[in-house]
């Protein structure tokens, strides 16, 4: 096996071959993919944001009337009477991502080694935080707290062997966090019994970090002359994303009973962006002649920062089925939002449509049960970047919610405080794509050593989330 050997400077001057140069290009176009775009899936939203929408799989466009509203559509808020105080958790989430053959090596004999990567990360977080408060003549007011897109990422492949007469260690590291915020107030209005409208103002903030290590290492020959290709890269990125959105929505009872959602979401706007990040790439080749190449290089120059539209506006519409008697509801619901390539951008997203359908049902007197199936399927075009992941999710979720009534004394305002908690879970399966890492080793008895990026299809993502939600009425 070959040993990996720490560049060296000796007293000799080393000469900047093209072979050299031309592969810090490519560390360098590696680099800059892994900024460009995070390394997760450009899916909308992975976390339920509400009870409501955990137990009905996100289908509460027509019907929603918990603080989720503030974020799903606020014309909701027009119906709700009691003030509401809500804060919704993921409290268990594992994702498995399974990605066969994410790391090759094409060895100098034309054979192939290859390597599976197999991660499963568990994250707690908490996804929403609201309160709502009815002012009279039919106007209630929100502000909330959401984290619709949150992920924690920490992948690793490796190659290692002999083929051709090379011995080879070939290995890569990417690591990272990725979550996206968003806050601000609504407020919703029912000017009559079977219409309501509303309308929310977000402002969003993203973070991005991310770490890429990457290591080849390549020996051919014999014992006394032996040909030994190092290069080692070493990328840091860090990106803060300040902007807005806003969603305008209705609901509406136009027959008994059977209630239309439209909601409104307009682009997602980038006013300002922190970026930075560092490049350190060398690569070192020690022939038998003595002959020996190293080159070093470290660029830190900012990126220019993103302005505009980073999502395109989105539409939904939902039909809802309000059971006699108070006793739940049957929703359907689908959204549709065109592709966004903005000029002098980097962005590049696809049309996309979603299709969400559940139900809330009242099994007793203090007991809700639900079940829900939904899409969420990803905007982007195309991997760019190890280890971008482009998957289409489907899933389930289930759960119960049941609610405490405290009665209060004659002189309080309201007649009872009622305590609700909201258990759910949601299952995930994710099929599509990923990025492939290539190891070219087929020229290492010259010294030349390098890689690309590739795709790999057909990859099989799970995903498992327990929901805990706590609402106060009152």
């Amino acid at each position: 096996m070959a040993r990996r050997r720490e560049p060296q400077t000796s007293g000799r001057e080393r000469r900047r071959s093209p072979a050299c140069l031309s592969g810090l290009v490519v560390a360098c176009a590696l680099a800059a993919g892994l900024a460009a775009r995070p390394a997760a899936a450009g899916n909308r939203e992975t976390n339920p944001l509400s009870n409501e929408a955990a137990l009905a799989g996100g289908a509460v466009t027509a019907l929603g009337r918990d603080t989720g509203a503030i974020y799903y559509n606020p014309a909701g808020l027009g119906a709700v009477r009691r003030t509401q105080f809500n804060l919704s958790t993921q409290a268990a989430q594992f994702r498995a991502r399974i990605v066969p053959y994410a790391a090759v090596a094409d060895l100098p004999n034309g054979s192939r080694d290859a390597a599976t990567l197999s991660s499963l990360q568990g994250l707690v977080m908490p996804s929403s935080l609201a309160v709502t408060r009815h002012v009279g003549r039919g106007v209630t007011l929100g502000v909330g707290y959401f984290a619709p897109d949150y992920d924690y990422y920490d992948y690793s492949a490796s190659l290692r062997g002999a083929g051709g007469g090379t011995e080879y260690d070939a290995r890569i590291q990417v690591d990272g966090w990725i979550y996206r915020y968003h806050a601000g107030p609504a407020i919703g209005w029912q000017p009559h019994p079977r219409f309501r409208i509303g309308a929310t103002l977000f402002g969003t903030y993203g973070w991005q970090r991310e770490e890429m290590r990457m290591w080849i290492d390549a020996a051919s020959g014999t014992a006394d002359a032996r040909t030994d290709a190092t290069r080692t890269v070493d990328f840091d990125n860090k990106r803060s994303i300040f902007g807005g959105e806003a969603v305008i929505g209705l609901q509406w009872e136009f027959v008994k009973n059977v209630h239309l959602g439209l909601t409104f979401r307009t682009p997602r706007f980038v006013a300002f962006e922190v970026h930075r990040s560092y490049l350190l790439s060398s690569s070192n080749i020690d022939r038998p002649n003595g002959d020996d190449e190293y080159k070093f290089e470290f660029d830190d120059s900012p990126s220019p920062s993103r302005r505009g539209r980073v999502a395109p506006m989105r539409l939904t519409m939902g039909i809802a089925y309000a059971l006699p008697k108070r006793r739940g509801w049957v929703s359907g619901e689908m959204d549709f939002s065109p592709g966004l390539r903005p000029k002098g951008t980097d962005i590049n997203i696809r049309p996309i449509w979603n299709v969400r359908a559940g139900a809330r049902l009242r099994t007793a007197e203090r007991l809700y049960f639900g079940i829900g199936v939904f899409s969420d399927r990803d905007d982007q075009v195309h991997t760019s970047a190890f280890p971008q992941f482009r998957i289409n999710y489907y899933g389930v979720t289930t759960g119960v919610e049941f609610f405490s009534p405290v009665r209060l004394g004659k002189g309080e305002r309201a007649r009872s405080i009622v305590f609700s908690t909201c258990l759910a879970v949601r299952y995930s399966y994710g099929r599509g794509s990923a990025a492939q890492i290539i190891f070219d080793l087929r020229d290492a008895p010259s010294g030349r050593v390098g890689y690309e990026i590739g795709t790999v299809d057909r990859v099989a993502f799970h995903l498992f989330a327990g929901h805990l939600g706590m609402g106060t009425y009152f």
